[in-house]
């Protein structure tokens, strides 16, 4: 069919309206956490005790909550190129970002930069883009559905491959992502077991438990199933997640604002480091005494901060360089499938901003805060 016509250019429009759609919305949800914080409502220590929240609750709700029902066997089977996508994006960001910490001479950023570099936004994106693209006039005639039907049935299939995906994205950011970032932290063995098996990483384990027996997957998954009251109140609260990490996100850029401005007033401001003082003798003359150093308080270990480059580095890594290794995967596993959706699941999974979650793992570590928190704005 001919490149320019109306329909495709109303397509590519449609297209642009739901990537920008997906970014206003993580704006506007992030300005509200950044509003709050201006308030005074959101201090900076109350960020650590919702990211210890989101780690400890709303993260194992969200995966016990909206991720144990996809868990088939049938389903793993059918959607196995999408776990081929996450060890080939882990891989990829694990080399990627060893090799940027070489030519940026930062050894240190090694760890933040194979997270940021390796772990991509799959899930609220991806449906978005998805949704648009299911839409489109290209992706239906290349279904087998009819074109009554094509829409709603393409992107129900592309929100069980989102959200059967998640499971293992859960277990490898809970995992690598988590470790990637403690990277350098002093630790006893006790407690790096504890990091290993985090609550969400727990989550990941009883939602293959609960989805592979069936005596279990009956009492938990389903609208008659025993634990439907407390399936419904792990839903609620697993709902909560993606919403709370882009206030926290907001509420970080913000902090992060008021403390540069802070240290660039203080850096411009003259430190008065002695001051000398003056008596009169009985004479009547002015006689100087030594001078009283005036004892400063001891300055806080700053924290550490990734540089602008390290931070367009990231971006076009994410961005650029992983999107064209995404076109390279995508074409490998086209030889193994027609499923359109799939395909084109697995790129977008490729191709996405880094993942939001990055800014709690920075938090629960202390490390790359503010750095983690422009580098996801400047991405999205």
């Amino acid at each position: 069919y001919s490149f320019c016509t109306l329909l495709e250019v109303m397509d590519i429009i449609s297209l642009a309206g739901a990537a920008a759609r997906a970014v206003t919305g993580v704006f506007l949800v992030a300005s509200c956490g950044g509003f709050i914080a201006h308030k005074g409502v959101f201090p900076k220590p109350s960020i650590k005790v919702i990211d210890k929240l989101v780690v400890e609750l709303f993260t194992p709700c969200l995966i016990l909550g909206r991720v144990t029902p996809q868990v088939k066997p049938d389903l793993l089977v059918e959607f196995w190129p999408l776990m081929l996508v996450c060890v080939w994006n882990v891989t990829w960001g694990l080399i990627l970002g060893y090799l940027l910490s070489i030519v940026l001479d930062q050894r240190k950023l090694r760890g933040v930069l194979q997270a940021a570099i390796g772990f991509p936004n799959t899930a609220s994106v991806v449906l978005t883009l998805s949704q648009a693209l299911c839409k489109t006039k290209q992706v239906q005639e290349l279904s087998t559905y009819s074109p009554d039907e094509a829409e709603d049935k393409l992107f129900a299939k592309a929100s069980m491959m989102v959200l059967t995906s998640t499971l293992w994205w859960n277990f490898a950011r809970w995992t690598v992502a988590y470790n990637l970032l403690a990277a350098g932290e002093e630790e006893t063995f006790l407690s790096r077991i504890k990091k290993v098996f985090n609550p969400p990483v727990i989550a990941c384990g009883l939602s293959f438990i609960i989805g592979f027996i069936p005596p279990f997957r009956r009492w938990w998954v389903g609208g008659s199933a025993p634990a439907v009251l407390l399936t419904d109140g792990v839903n609620m609260v697993g709902r909560c997640t993606v919403p709370v990490i882009l206030v926290l996100l907001g509420a970080r850029v913000y902090h992060s604002a008021v403390e540069l401005r802070e240290k660039k007033k203080a850096k411009d401001a003259k430190p008065l480091a002695e001051v000398g003082m003056v008596e009169i003798n009985n004479a009547g003359e002015e006689e100087e005494v030594e001078g009283q150093v005036i004892e400063e308080e001891p300055a806080e270990e700053p924290e550490e901060e990734l540089s602008f480059v390290a931070k367009v580095s990231i971006v076009a890594c994410r961005q650029v360089v992983c999107l064209l290794l995404g076109l390279v995967l995508v074409y490998f596993v086209s030889f193994t499938t027609d499923d359109v959706m799939l395909l084109l699941v697995c790129f977008l999974q490729t191709a996405g901003p880094p993942m939001i979650n990055l800014t709690v793992l920075a938090g629960l570590h202390g490390r790359f805060e503010s750095s983690i928190a422009h580098t996801l704005l400047m991405a999205y």
